[in-house]
């Protein structure tokens, strides 16, 4: 880290060049993740953040975190499982508004309902980017 008790959002970011679209709102929402984590100061090998399926799904890999990417729609069991196993551990869980409130619409109720600690990142654009612009649950 660039300071050990001030690391900088360049601390969390992986040398993986992203695959993202030119223009995609997905690179926002990765540097804030990366400010908050190092505003946080936490140690990158104390969190664990877990992608759902979809262009939202590749954000582990682009962060020098413990990071998995999870099956369509599945994103919160596996964060809320590894968060039980390891109660210390930061856990951030992101997806898509088409993986999480569609085929994971279930998964978000009883995560609710669980209360487990940890974040749900939902990067909602209103389609499914990977299809090139189906409409997903939060199209207006």
């Amino acid at each position: 880290m660039s300071d050990e008790k001030h690391p900088s959002a360049k601390d969390y970011a992986a040398p993986q060049p992203s695959d993202w679209c030119a223009g995609c709102g997905n690179f926002g929402i990765l540097r804030a993740i990366q400010g908050a984590l190092a505003e946080l100061a936490l140690p990158p090998g104390q969190v664990a953040v877990f992608g759902g399926i979809g262009c939202s799904g590749k954000t582990p890999y682009y962060l020098t975190t413990n990071g998995i990417h999870t099956l369509h729609g599945r994103v919160l069991p596996f964060a809320q499982g590894a968060k039980l196993a390891n109660p210390a551990l930061t856990v951030l869980a992101v997806g898509g508004d088409g993986d999480g409130l569609s085929i994971g619409a279930g998964h978000f109720v009883s995560a609710a309902r669980r209360n487990v600690d940890l974040t749900y990142i939902l990067f909602n654009n209103g389609v499914y980017g990977l299809t090139k612009g189906q409409g997903a649950p939060t199209l207006k």
